[in-house]
């Protein structure tokens, strides 16, 4: 039977809110935050766990050179049991009616799929994970798809999904000879499914309207893609600016099915509603681009506080504040103070506003991509 989003379904849902929230935040049995402030950040970054994080994802994108999407990939039972995860999760949204909402951004109908999600869980990751750490394991993929009461999505939350994959690796449940998979399968079906959700229930983009984000809300997607295209010997840089490029090549690279998708969503041209992609598209080679990827990622992804005081550690994917604060910290966290409320992230977007630009006044593109340091 469908799921109707009717105005009862929303206001029980409303009425249930102490209920999902108990539910959306059991993990925080087991995961707890550690980032503070900056003497956190910076331990963070000078830490064991981020090496390893970082390696993993620079590991992901070397495994994907030269492999196009379409190529028939050797799938291990654990992905594939990802894959269909993923695929269930996505065929609930045509069961959701998504009524009018007053504001463009954040339809209250999200919270009826989050609550499917929140549900239905715990009987797939207890399909490939022991039972010891199936809440943290489930915690993170509960982080993956956006906050349920924001109703918003960020590179926060994409990390979220990419540490789910990392605590797989770290567990020996995935290993070297899946990551291409874990790329062009996993991957591909997790962003296709957040596709899906964000156009949706249009969820609004966290942070300063996509800041962090190379799109309105991802990052990683371009990372990988931009590795697979390392030394291809026709498509350069510059070919994203030529539609016909495009729609030859989407399907067979990550990178260009990103900036298509992009353009598809917005009315002006690339360079004005993602002067990031671009300004990266006249960097000469896709090697320099990947490399520049990586550090950018280190800088306005895991080096922002705004993000990362929010990141969630555990025993896999494990670091401790060099405060020690006690579990307090975490309910006595001033938003006021650390940069993290809705007006200091410039939640101050015209809903109305079709264009769906970056128009905070404190979005402020890297303008030298070939050092972002």
């Amino acid at each position: 039977m469908d799921m109707q989003a009717t105005q009862e379904d929303l206001t029980t849902n409303n009425q249930n809110k102490i209920q999902n929230n108990s539910l959306t935040s059991s993990y925080k049995l087991t995961l707890k935050r550690q980032i503070f402030n900056h003497n956190d950040l910076q331990a963070f970054i000078n830490s064991q766990i981020y090496i390893d994080y970082i390696d993993f994802i620079t590991k992901l994108s070397q495994s994907v050179k030269g492999i196009s999407s379409q190529t028939n990939l050797s799938i291990s039972p654990i992905c594939q049991t990802i894959i269909e995860m993923l695929s269930e999760f996505g065929s609930w949204i045509p069961q959701i009616t998504v009524h009018q909402h007053k504001s463009r951004f954040g339809n209250p109908a999200f919270n009826i799929w989050f609550d499917k999600l929140v549900e239905n869980s715990e009987k797939w990751i207890e399909k490939f994970i022991a039972k010891e750490f199936i809440p943290e394991i489930r915690g993170y993929l509960h982080l993956s798809f956006g906050n349920p009461e924001r109703i918003d999505y960020g590179t926060g939350h994409e990390a979220h999904f990419a540490i789910f994959l990392f605590c797989l690796d770290k567990l020996n449940l995935i290993s070297s000879i899946d990551y291409s998979a874990i790329v062009l399968k996993v991957f591909q079906r997790y962003l296709d499914l957040m596709r899906e959700l964000q156009l949706t229930f249009w969820l609004e983009p966290a942070g300063s309207h996509g800041v962090w984000g190379l799109d309105d809300y991802h990052f990683l997607p371009f990372l990988f893609g931009a590795g697979q295209l390392v030394d291809h010997k026709h498509i350069t840089p510059n070919a994203i600016l030529q539609q016909d490029y495009l729609d030859c090549f989407a399907r067979d690279y990550i990178y260009l099915a990103c900036v298509k998708f992009v353009n598809q969503i917005k009315t002006e041209s690339l360079i004005w509603h993602s002067p990031m992609l671009y300004d990266i598209s006249a960097v000469k080679t896709w090697r320099k681009i990947n490399e520049g990827l990586i550090k950018m990622y280190k800088k306005e992804v895991l080096g922002k506080l705004p993000i990362m005081q929010h990141c969630m550690f555990g025993t896999i994917f494990s670091f401790e504040s060099p405060a020690n604060l006690n579990s307090n910290s975490d309910n006595n966290h001033n938003h006021d103070n650390d940069n993290c409320n809705d007006n200091n992230h410039n939640h101050n977007h015209n809903h109305n506003n079709n264009n769906n630009n970056h128009n905070s006044t404190n979005y402020q593109p890297i303008k030298n991509f070939r050092n972002p340091n």
